[in-house]
């Protein structure tokens, strides 16, 4: 595949900005979300055109997160931290939460094969809970 060598400068940029860790990740991603306009490769999406709704778009997602009645598995890259919420639930251990170390924003594409690891493990834990759980509730019906 030929690759437009301002198109491998953002694919080299997002590299080095950790924005994505993995260069073949990035090689196969970038070169999507821009578009040749003008005479020149802009952004497919500008994301300063939304800036007023960028609050809204994470305010109060930590506690729907943690409302939703089943269990929970939080992924995250090292570079993302817990906010109270999630940190008090935490330590709490209302949820799972791992971390996928060298990665940036794109973690299913960076590091696929440990994050199906990870969900992979997390549904056989919560089958297996489940399972036993209704085990025990047929056991109290049964006496």
């Amino acid at each position: 595949m030929v690759v437009h060598p301002i198109i491998n400068n953002h694919v080299i940029h997002s590299h080095a900005s950790k924005t994505v860790s993995n260069r073949l990740s990035a090689s196969i991603s970038f070169p999507d979300q821009l578009i040749y306009k003008e005479e020149r490769y802009t952004w497919r999406t500008r994301l300063e055109d939304n800036s007023e709704q960028w609050l809204g778009w994470f305010k109060g997602l930590s506690e729907a997160f943690l409302a939703v009645p089943t269990n929970k598995l939080l992924i995250l890259a090292e570079r993302d931290y817990l906010d109270r919420p999630l940190m008090i639930a935490s330590m709490q251990g209302l949820f799972q939460y791992e971390i996928i170390r060298d990665t940036g924003h794109a973690i299913q594409e960076e590091k696929p094969k440990e994050l199906a690891l990870l969900v992979n493990r997390f549904v056989a834990r919560a089958s297996q809970v489940a399972r036993l759980n209704e085990g025990l509730s047929k056991n109290k019906v049964g006496k």
